[in-house]
């Protein structure tokens, strides 16, 4: 059982890490919100939505991945073609 208490310590410290990071992160998506829209008045709006603009930003390099991905594998020539 010696071996559990470093995963245990490891856990508990990932754990904590985690959270600075999502507390962090709400911090970020209510500032860029208050600069988006600084007439809104509403904390939960300005959160949500901040988290929706950090949500589709981190977004759009993964999607391009894929859009890539597809557009190189619709243009590839069939194997078959290149034998010949």
């Amino acid at each position: 059982m010696g071996w559990l208490r470093p995963i245990a310590v490891g856990l508990a410290v990932g754990t904590i890490l985690l959270s600075f990071v999502a507390v962090g992160l709400a911090v970020v998506g209510r500032l860029i919100d208050e600069r988006l829209r600084p007439n809104d008045d509403s904390a939960v709006r300005q959160m949500l939505a901040g988290a929706l603009t950090l949500e589709l930003a981190a977004l759009v390099p993964l999607v391009g991945w894929f859009a890539v991905i597809a557009l190189i594998r619709r243009r590839a020539p069939p194997i078959a073609a290149l034998e010949e």
